[in-house]
């Protein structure tokens, strides 16, 4: 079978027939004893003798409309060899790769060199016997037949053309290999595409709507169009965006160009809401704000505020300003049911002491990072003998909840700690019957013990008086605990000790402390809450550290105005307040290296400042009688 390969640039109808006449065949005419299929141009031929044999034949295109009558005709003249082969004819060329498909439409640039590669395969040949033959446009250039390096058998032409204008539309080329036993044949069609030119490379726009020319494509055969996308006249995004332009001639064939329109203009600041969390579904309002520097700003949201939220949504919102200019912004509506997950991380806990400390659980949760874990009873509480439950509970940020338990069993021990009892603060009240509870005890095996106090809470007392009270607790067990404070009864000396010295500063350290020791000296007669009130006013004033000499002779006196009055039953944490402070203020003097002398009627003072070869000699130290003396050296 021999198949003759033909094409027609206007796809008309093809019809090979045997040439007649001597005007078309001359002496060659029905040489050749074979059948022909006239639609499909192929040859069946059964060779019967050897030698070599004339064909002829005429190729003519036929239109549609009518097909029988032909448009034109071209004579087609080959010869036939037959001869005695001693190898298969079933070994036939293969084209391979990078070598163009049968049929294949290849798109060419005008005035722009293309180049190609055909490449066959053919078993047991050698570079002297294969040929590869073409059929093309005025302008291919064709290489010698080559063998590629490391690959025997496989065979090569190279293939150069630059199309001229002339030669726009389809071009066929042909191309076939033959060696060995056998041959091949292939087709390509090139098509020389139109030609198209973007005028600018870029546009430059404050807006975002951008409208621009169409570029302009040029075809020698036939009308073109020109798509570009984004089209003209579209909103460009802010910044760079690439308008790629194609241009599409009647035959198909395209060509393209691009260029890049840049949108500058500042876009509207726009700002969303945290994201909403609920454990139910729910009608929620939000506000989103937007500016510019424009003018106003137009917002649009996907969902309306105060919608109904029945699950887990993105709320997406838009601003738009008097240019067109987009921004947008989100936020998560969550609707959160499903509770935390909780683990207890044991079933049991066994202890032989009430004091019981444990591993609070860990808990996870869907939406919550850190869901709230709490247990009752709390570890290191006291526990009772026996068992009791403990139940842990996570929480998560909408009070979904989960809990998990485990028991905590306490043997039999013997208790030797005794019940925890903490009374309230001192008191300094004008009233006569102030306000107090009797405080509550708590212990690890005695559920509320009893608690007694020296003094009811409903107890009225004299004015100027300092009163103790005891309370006292015990357990079952016979351990017992008790606890002190003071009830104290301001007087007008106290309200006014407190109004002289209720703010003292380093400025004011010098006039507060020798106005308290004036007052002190007027008062005829100090109760025992004066002397309290009086301690607490010395150790502001000393906590200072003031080395001003006049502070110093203010203490000194004050703490010998009070610790005179022998008669005045005052706590003992009180008077030891005092004599703290006054020691306190003359470290003071003593340390910043002053020598100060000051004698008062029940005490007397003196700092030195002596060199060490002093305290060798025989200096000797002379007290008054009936004084209280201090001596600091340094």
């Amino acid at each position: 079978m021999l198949k003759r390969y033909v094409e027609d640039p206007d796809d008309d109808i093809i019809r090979c027939r045997w040439a007649t006449g001597y005007d078309e065949c001359g002496s060659i005419c029905h040489k050749f004893s074979a059948t022909l299929d006239e639609n499909a141009c192929k040859i069946n031929y059964q060779a019967s003798s050897i030698g070599w044999f004339a064909v002829a034949l005429m190729i003519e295109d036929f239109s549609t409309s009518r097909p029988t009558t032909p448009l034109s005709k071209i004579p087609l003249q080959f010869l036939v060899v037959v001869f005695n082969s001693s190898g298969s004819c079933d070994t036939v060329p293969q084209f391979v790769n990078p070598t163009p498909g049968d049929g294949t439409s290849i798109n060419v640039p005008l005035n722009e060199t293309y180049f190609m590669q055909i490449v066959v395969y053919i078993e047991n040949a050698n570079k002297e016997n294969v040929f590869i033959d073409t059929v093309s446009p005025l302008g291919f250039l064709k290489s010698k037949v080559g063998e590629l390096d490391g690959r025997p058998y496989y065979f090569y032409v190279n293939i150069s053309w630059e199309p001229q204008s002339d030669q726009l539309g389809d071009n066929i080329f042909c191309f076939e290999a033959s060696g060995g036993t056998g041959f091949v044949l292939n087709r390509s069609l090139y098509k020389i595409a139109p030609v198209i030119n973007c005028t600018i490379d870029q546009i430059t726009s404050i807006i975002p709507l951008v409208y621009y020319s169409q570029p302009i494509a040029v075809d020698d055969l036939s009308e073109t169009t020109v798509d570009c996308f984004p089209v003209s006249g579209s909103r460009f995004s802010i910044g760079s965006t690439t308008v790629a332009c194609t241009s599409r001639d009647g035959a198909n064939n395209t060509a393209s160009c691009s260029f890049s329109v840049n949108v500058s203009s500042e876009v509207p600041n726009i700002v969303c809401p945290e994201g909403h969390l609920y454990n139910s579904p729910e009608y929620v309002r939000f506000n989103v704000s937007a500016t510019d520097k424009e003018g106003d700003v137009d917002i649009t949201c996907d969902h309306l505020t105060g919608s109904l939220f029945n699950d887990t949504t993105l709320v997406t919102c838009v601003a738009t300003d008097t240019t067109g200019n987009r921004a947008n912004c989100s936020f998560i509506v969550t609707i959160d049911t499903e509770p935390p997950v909780i683990m207890c991380h044991e079933d049991k806990i066994i202890s032989t002491e009430p004091y019981v400390k444990y591993t609070k659980p860990t808990a996870t949760d869907n939406y919550s990072s850190n869901p709230t874990v709490s247990c009752h009873p709390e570890s290191g509480s006291v526990f009772p003998i026996g068992d009791t439950r403990v139940v842990c509970t996570a929480i998560d940020e909408v009070n979904n909840d989960a809990s998990c338990s485990f028991l905590v069993t306490v043997t039999n021990y013997i208790d030797v700690f005794p019940p925890s009892i903490t009374c309230p603060m001192n008191i300094v009240s004008k009233s006569q019957s102030p306000e107090w509870v009797i405080p509550e005890a708590t212990d690890d095996q005695t559920q509320s013990p009893l608690v007694k106090c020296s003094k009811s809470p409903s107890q009225e007392y004299p004015i100027g008086s300092v009163n103790e009270i005891t309370c006292t607790t015990s357990d079952d067990a016979g351990n017992g605990a008790s606890c002190t404070f003071t009830i104290s009864i301001e007087s007008e000396t106290a309200t006014k000790i407190k109004n002289i010295t209720q703010e003292v500063t380093e400025e004011n350290v010098e006039d507060v402390s020798q106005e308290l020791d004036q007052y002190l000296e007027e008062v005829d007669v100090l109760e025992p809450v004066d002397v309290v009130v009086t301690s607490v006013a010395l150790e502001n004033i000393i906590s200072l550290g003031s080395t001003n000499e006049n502070v110093t002779d203010a203490v000194v006196s004050i703490v010998d105005e009070v610790v005179g009055i022998t008669e005045l039953k005052v706590p003992p944490q009180t008077t030891a307040s005092i004599l703290n402070s006054f020691e306190g203020q003359v470290d003071v003097i003593a340390n910043s290296g002053m020598n100060y002398t000051q004698v008062e009627e029940n005490i007397a003072v003196q700092t030195l400042n002596l060199h060490s070869n002093a305290i060798e000699s025989s200096l000797k130290f002379v007290v008054a009688e009936n004084s209280t003396c201090l001596l600091y050296t340094s």
